[in-house]
Parts: C-alpha cells; sequence; structure tokens
C-alpha cells in the first residue's frame, strides 16, 4: 500500500469515527432530526465510496493475483486429480468385485457345510431304521422257529415285546472351508459410505406434510420463490409477502 493510500485511508478511518459516533447519538423525533440524518447519511455514504476507492484498487489486484493462482494450481492438478480418480474408482470396482467374490464363496461352503450335516444325519436315522428293521426280523424268525416247536405262546410273546428304540449316533457338525479374505494392496484402504440420494422430492414433502418427518429436511429456495411470485403475481400456499422499506441516498 502506497504512502498517499495509507495517508487516506487514516483519514477516512478518524472521518469515519466521528461521523459514526453522531450516527449513534443522533435521535429522530421531529422533521429537523430527519434533516440532519439526512445530511449525516449524506456524508457517511460519500465517506463509504471515499474508503471503497482507496481500499478498492488493493483488494482487486490481491483477488487478481489469488484467482490466477487457483487456476494455475487447478491447471497443475487437473491431469494428476483425473488420474487418480480414475485409479481410485477403477480400484473400487475391484475391490466390490472380490468382495462380492469372497461373500459367495463363504455362502458356498456354509451351504456345503449345511448338506453335509443333513446328508450325515439322514445317514445315522437311516442305519437306526436299518438296525430296528434287523431287530424286528430277529424275532420273527425266532417266533416262526418256536411255532415249529408248538411254543406258541412263548413266539407271541417274542413278536409282540416292544422294541427298544435305537437313537442314532450324535451326528458330529461339520464346519464351513475356511475361506481366506480378499488380499490388499499395501498403502491402500478402502471405505464405504452411505449418502441419502432424495429420488422423489413430492414424496419427501408429502410425508413431512403428514407429520412423518420433520420440516427442517427440506429448504426453501426464496430467491426461485420471489422470482416465482413475481411473474405470476399469485399466491402460493405457506408463503406471504413482507415488506421492507429502505432508505436510498441519492448521488
Amino acid at each position: 500500500m502506497s504512502s498517499d493510500t495509507h495517508s487516506a485511508v487514516s483519514t477516512h478511518t478518524e472521518s469515519a469515527g466521528d461521523l459514526i459516533q453522531v450516527a449513534y447519538r443522533i435521535e429522530i423525533t421531529t422533521q429537523t432530526d430527519a434533516d440532519e440524518a439526512a445530511q449525516l447519511l449524506t456524508g457517511l455514504t460519500a465517506l463509504e465510496r471515499s474508503i471503497k476507492s482507496a481500499h478498492d484498487p488493493v483488494v482487486a489486484a490481491a483477488k487478481s493475483a489469488h484467482t490466477a493462482a487457483i487456476a494455475a494450481r487447478a491447471e497443475a492438478l487437473r491431469q494428476v486429480t483425473a488420474a487418480t480418480t480414475h485409479l481410485r474408482a477403477a480400484m473400487a470396482a475391484y475391490q466390490r468385485h472380490v468382495e462380492a467374490e469372497y461373500r459367495r464363496e463363504m455362502e458356498r461352503c456354509r451351504l456345503e457345510a449345511e448338506a453335509e450335516a443333513e446328508r450325515l444325519r439322514a445317514e445315522a436315522q437311516a442305519d437306526a431304521e436299518r438296525l430296528r428293521a434287523e431287530e424286528m426280523e430277529r424275532r420273527r424268525l425266532e417266533a416262526e422257529a418256536l411255532r415249529k416247536l408248538n411254543a406258541n405262546e412263548i413266539a407271541d410273546r417274542i413278536e409282540s415285546a416292544p422294541v427298544a428304540e435305537i437313537i442314532p449316533d450324535p451326528v458330529p457338525v461339520p464346519q464351513p472351508k475356511y475361506v481366506p479374505p480378499p488380499p490388499k494392496s499395501e498403502g491402500i484402504q478402502f471405505r464405504t459410505t452411505r449418502r441419502p440420494e432424495v429420488v422423489s422430492l413430492m414424496e419427501l414433502c408429502a410425508a413431512i406434510g403428514r407429520g412423518d418427518a420433520p420440516d427442517y429436511l427440506v429448504k426453501a429456495d426464496m430467491a426461485q420463490i420471489g422470482s416465482w411470485l413475481r411473474s405470476s403475481r399469485g399466491d402460493l400456499p405457506g408463503v406471504r409477502m413482507v415488506e421492507k422499506t429502505q432508505t436510498v441516498v441519492r448521488r
């Protein structure tokens, strides 16, 4: 900042301090007060323009330098960012693929173990039923031999005696085959996040209208609402027009 600019800024600061103190002390109760306030407002407005003219060149130069630096940085990063974005997307897609394959293999091994357990249970049950059938056949043959010896009463007791229930031996539960997790590249981590996406604004607003959701989930676009009301000159449910009087200093 040059010495002339610095001097101008200092002068403006001192003038602004005096006028600001007067502005806060003034009470407007008569037309004379209003006229004095108008003169003060005109002076403050002129001082505001003078301050801006002193500071604006410095601000504009800084803004121009900042804009140029951002543009240079963006250009330097553009191709690198595009390449890293491409690689991140490709690696994330591959990771989703191998994780899906891992889950499918885990499920296949689980179903395979369940099927093997069911086969072993069925086999044990079949063995128990075979032993029972063999016991029944042994008794039948024994009773038949006794009847040939006219020992009918003993044969009847053998045939009518209850057959003890044969309980299958406990079946060991097969464990699913171990499936190693998919390998990961060194220095790379994957994070899965979830974010909401509004697919039907009408349904969301209807839910808010029913009270099923809070109204702070949506935000009114006041610029669009104002534009629509000015163009249609109609009313909008839930919206009212608020008047605001502004004081403007004529140049």
